[in-house]
């Protein structure tokens, strides 16, 4: 039995021999040493562990550290794309009111603004003989003069039938058409009256300009009394 043995041992067998046993007693001392989570990352070369020696999928999620993966880890294709675009959400509620801003700079001034006057023209006013009230102006601008005097006088008519007079306004010393007022009496009356006066010139140059309240008998032989009197004109246009 020893001989036939010894006559079928060669070099080539003891060497695969003691090969073998080498390898299978060096991993049994191995995994009989190695206490459990005792490999860590200083255990392990780069590049040692790959997907292929994964062997029976031991490497878990639960035994990877959470955040310690990057994306260079990961084979090309295998983490997904960003997906498309969700619907919009709801508008959220309205915030509170803002503080009020502060007051803006004041803006330049503006140009003037067209004006514009009318007055029924009919007729040519008798021109007064009694001057009643005078006034002075100077205006800015050249334009048409829109006129308003007002008067409280006294008429009074004798036995010999009804009368009236007539109240004109002359400006620079020109009667203005339509710029007249009547205060008529019947026979033996007395009559007060208070009363205005207006017109519309036609355009006038900047400067001075006169205006004359004037007082003229229209019919009858009357009596008349004047009282208070103003004259006031506006620059219409320029």
């Amino acid at each position: 039995m020893g001989g036939g043995i010894r006559s079928h041992l060669t070099y080539a067998n003891v060497v695969a021999s003691i090969a073998l046993f080498a390898a299978l007693g060096g991993g049994a001392y191995a995994a009989a040493t190695l206490a459990p989570n005792s490999v860590g990352s200083k255990q392990l070369k780069k590049k040692a562990v790959t997907n292929s020696k994964l062997a029976g999928n031991a490497v878990t999620s639960g035994k990877v550290k959470d955040g310690s993966l990057l994306k260079a880890d990961f084979a090309a294709g295998q983490l997904p794309g960003a997906g498309a675009a969700g619907p919009a959400g709801p508008a959220g509620p309205a915030g509170p009111k803002g503080d009020k801003g502060d007051k803006g700079d004041k803006g330049d001034k503006g140009d003037v603004g067209p004006t514009a006057a009318f007055a029924d023209y009919c007729c040519f006013a008798p021109d007064g003989t009694t001057t009643i009230r005078t006034t002075n102006i100077t205006t800015p601008v050249a334009g048409r003069l829109y006129l308003n005097s007002t008067l409280d006088t006294t008429v009074t008519c004798s036995a010999g039938g009804p009368c009236s007079e007539f109240y004109s306004i002359q400006v620079d010393g020109t009667t203005v058409p339509n710029a007249t007022s009547v205060v008529r009496a019947t026979t033996s009356e007395t009559k007060r009256d208070t009363f205005s006066v207006v017109g519309l010139t036609d355009s006038l140059p900047a400067g001075n300009h006169t205006i004359t309240l004037k007082r003229g008998t229209n019919s009858g032989s009357p009596t008349a009394s004047d009282g208070l009197a103003t004259n006031s004109a506006i620059v219409i246009g320029g």
